[in-house]
């Protein structure tokens, strides 16, 4: 007995049906991607130069001018600067200042406990000048461990003016430097971790600003993406501010940051349109007090070695400027700049030390705006 191998006509007419049909369907699909991302991400050709010329770090328009940029360095001038920034003997972070505020937040007699050694010194913020200038980004999301968070504690009080920040309810005991004393307040149970939750919206709602823990800071976890939905097609034509730290929860392990965290991050991001203006903070110095059994492993010398490994990791991989080349995250050195400064747990510091943080954050995102402006990468409407 013999079988035929032949397929009826049918089968065969329905088999091709259906390629040309999933053919059609896969071009379309492509098509109307390509027509979306025309739409949402249009090309901000101000430059005369063309597109070779243009910077990958887009920025949206400012009502303010710029506070920081053109007053004498550039972005990495500034990181160098702070890199280099030693607190002086009589320098606002060497004591805790216990007063108690009152309810609104103000810069007031503020002043940095350093100075910048060959670079202006830093603009001090209102409310009003740091939300223009977050505006003209597409978000910004901080991801990393208790320092993190206490930069974004510091943020919301500059952004708010008030001082108990992103407090759900305020007036109460977490303003001033509760807000960064984990030991008894608790502060941190009561703080709204996302700009979005807030009862009273920073910015006229027009900053999305949000914090998560370390864990989440692996740019294929999908918190990116949905802080990405949250900014809205409109302004995702603009680059997000990425801010990371992490280090102490993983023993100081560089390699555990490198492969983990910097590595995906650069890998992922380096040829986005437009890309996101990427910031790992490094650890800060440890304090005098810092527990003996904490010593060795979190010591000095620990931390020194773990920032400068991640640094040379980043200087490899992320070269150049952020603007007009390949730089994709760069790092902020805080060690200089932290090391003499009062602690409450010998780990971590209180406002003073946070808002320093916060407004050399500040002052080079101002700088890096104007960089992408000069360089033709600014879009003038959204």
């Amino acid at each position: 007995m013999s079988f035929s191998t032949r397929q009826p006509t049918g089968t065969w007419l329905l088999i091709a049906v259906t390629l040309v049909t999933l053919a059609y369907t896969a071009t379309q699909h492509i098509r109307n991607n390509l027509l979306s991302y025309a739409s949402f991400y249009p090309s901000p050709l101000n430059n005369p130069d063309g597109i070779l010329g243009l910077s990958a770090v887009v920025v949206g328009t400012r009502n303010f001018k710029p506070q920081y940029h053109a007053r004498g360095c550039n972005s990495s001038q500034l990181l160098t600067a702070v890199a280099r920034a030693k607190i002086k003997p009589d320098g606002s972070s060497r004591t805790i200042n216990d007063t108690v505020p009152g309810d609104e937040h103000n810069l007031s007699g503020f002043s940095f406990s350093y100075d910048l050694d060959g670079s202006p010194a830093p603009h001090l913020y209102t409310p009003e000048e740091a939300c223009d200038l977050l505006n003209g980004f597409g978000g910004i999301i901080f991801v990393g461990d208790s320092f993190t968070r206490h930069m974004v504690n510091a943020l919301f009080l500059l952004l708010s003016g008030r001082s108990g920040g992103a407090v759900l309810e305020q007036g109460g005991r977490c303003r001033g430097n509760a807000l960064f004393d984990d030991r008894d307040a608790h502060c941190r149970e009561d703080i709204v971790s996302d700009s979005t939750s807030m009862p009273n919206p920073i910015c006229d709602g027009n900053i999305i600003l949000k914090f998560r823990y370390g864990s989440q800071a692996h740019p294929d976890n999908p918190e990116w993406d949905r802080f990405l939905a949250t900014v809205g097609s409109e302004r995702r034509r603009l680059s997000p501010i990425f801010v990371s730290s992490v280090g102490l929860h993983f023993g100081l392990d560089a390699p555990t940051a490198v492969l983990g965290l910097v590595r995906p991050y650069i890998t992922r991001f380096k040829n986005v349109f437009p890309r996101p203006v990427g910031l790992w903070m490094g650890v800060h110095a440890p304090a005098s007090n810092k527990p003996e059994y904490y010593r060795v492993s979190q010591g000095p010398h620990a931390v020194q070695h773990y920032n400068q490994k991640v640094k040379a990791t980043l200087d490899a991989l992320s070269p150049g400027e952020f603007v007009e080349t390949d730089g994709v995250m760069k790092m902020i050195d805080w060690y200089g700049a932290t090391d003499g400064a009062e602690s409450f747990d010998g780990t971590h510091y209180a406002y003073q030390v946070n808002m320093e943080k916060t407004l050399i954050l500040l002052n080079l995102l101002d700088s890096i705006w104007g960089e992408a402006k000069d360089a033709g990468s600014l879009l003038s409407s959204i």
